[in-house]
């Protein structure tokens, strides 16, 4: 039996890395030519990788959620029988000592079981040796890591190691450990470095009047008690209004794809940021936002926002707007950032007491919420994005009688 590798492609000029999206065979599972294997997500698109050759998938060298460079290995499949070009172009595949591993190493795995400089260099080796780092141990090292152990890393465990165990490390180093960072934060991360990479950026503020919030609330909850239905929350109001308010700016409607095109979707696909425990932020989603009358996209976002609160992240190629708050917090004004393709996040800061002139000549309060809209200037420019955040501010000031039927 031969073993095939399978490695990240490259799949169009420019392209440096890919994100592992899924796999779609188990180790030991039968797999024909051309029949796709695994799933990875570039700058550009989500693909299916076929495999090129017939046989049984060996194992998987890579992890879901891995963003890894183009010609990483991912996984091997055993064939009876290499293809000529197939075998050429895994031969020609220049060696990579310092590509990322699998973030949890096979049990039975030795430093045996590759070039040993693939797992450590010879320096680290050397290290651990010479302080009674187990080799077992550089493997967990390089399998927590992702990367080729260097004598750092070694310090840094042994360090770690020390540490929990209430001394201090021999060499007189800060205590800390490395930590693989969380799938769904690896996801985030791989999302704002493509829009770091591409969009840019501008942002806009505008406040809105939350009395006229908590008075379209208080007609909706009033409403709920009489019919035993729910009511949104403040922030899913502004979210509806936030949706309605794109129908008045087409440019919001579309996504930057490459450098003189833009792809236009019929319906606005809204987003809404999710905190989930231990600081994880996912994205619910609510398709065909902009059609939906204010009792239905409460429904429709308030499953969204339980299914993201359960741990699905709903983010989606086609979600052209993001909706973020801190409205429980005490913090009043922030940036947003977007998350390609996405072309604007919208955040909605803490409700506060702003003064005003009364029509007495004297100073009146009212209760505001700072919108700041950050918008893709590729796709939108600054007096339509302020067009935006002002029909924005106009529905939601309109919000009481928008929905005063309720109070019949």
């Amino acid at each position: 039996m031969e073993s095939f590798e399978l490695r990240i492609p490259q799949m169009g000029e420019g392209l440096q890395e890919a994100r592992v999206l899924r796999f779609l065979k188990e180790p030991g599972d039968p797999v024909a030519r051309d029949e796709a294997v695994y799933e990875i997500e570039t700058d550009k698109a989500a693909l299916e990788i076929p495999s090129p050759v017939d046989g049984r998938l060996e194992r998987w060298a890579a992890a879901e959620d891995d963003v890894l460079p183009i010609g990483a290995l991912v996984g091997r499949v055993a064939t009876e029988l290499v293809p000529a070009a197939a075998s050429r172009a895994a031969s020609a595949e220049p060696a990579e000592p310092d590509a990322p591993l699998a973030t949890s190493a096979p049990a039975a795995a030795t430093l045996t079981d590759g070039p040993r400089n693939a797992i450590a260099s010879p320096r680290a080796r050397a290290y651990a040796r010479d302080h009674g780092v187990a080799p077992e141990t550089l493997l967990e090292i390089a399998a927590r890591t992702g990367r080729k152990v260097t004598p750092e890393d070694v310090r840094s465990h042994m360090a770690a190691r020390a540490a929990m165990e209430g001394a201090g490390a021999d060499d007189g180093m800060e205590a800390y450990a490395d930590e693989p960072l969380p799938s769904r934060q690896r996801t985030l991360v791989y999302r704002l470095e493509r829009s770091a990479r591409g969009v840019v950026p501008a942002t806009i503020e505008e406040p809105l009047d939350w009395s006229a919030v908590d008075a379209a609330r208080a007609l909706y909850k009033a409403h709920a008690r009489r019919t035993g239905t729910g009511a949104p929350t403040p922030l899913l109001l502004v979210a509806w209004c936030a949706a309605r308010a794109a129908r008045a700016q087409p440019a919001l409607y579309c996504a930057y794809t490459r450098e003189d095109t833009l792809r236009r979707y019929r319906r606005l696909h809204l987003g809404i940021a999710v905190a989930r425990p231990g600081d994880e932020l996912v994205l619910a989603r609510v398709p065909a936002a902009d059609t939906l009358e204010v009792d239905a996209f409460r429904q429709v976002a308030e499953a969204a926002v339980r299914r993201a609160r359960a741990g699905e992240d709903q983010a989606s190629e086609a979600m052209q707007i993001s909706v973020s708050s801190l409205s429980g917090s005490v913090v009043r004004r922030g940036i947003p950032v977007i998350a390609a393709p996405a072309v604007g996040t919208l955040f909605i800061g803490a409700p506060f007491e702003e003064p005003q002139r009364a029509p007495d000549g004297g100073v009146a309060w009212r209760r505001v919420a700072l919108a700041a809209f950050t918008f893709d200037h590729r796709v939108l420019n600054g007096a339509g994005a302020a067009r935006y955040l002002e029909e924005l501010r106009r529905l939601v000031a309109a919000l009481p009688d928008t929905l005063a039927s309720l109070a019949g």
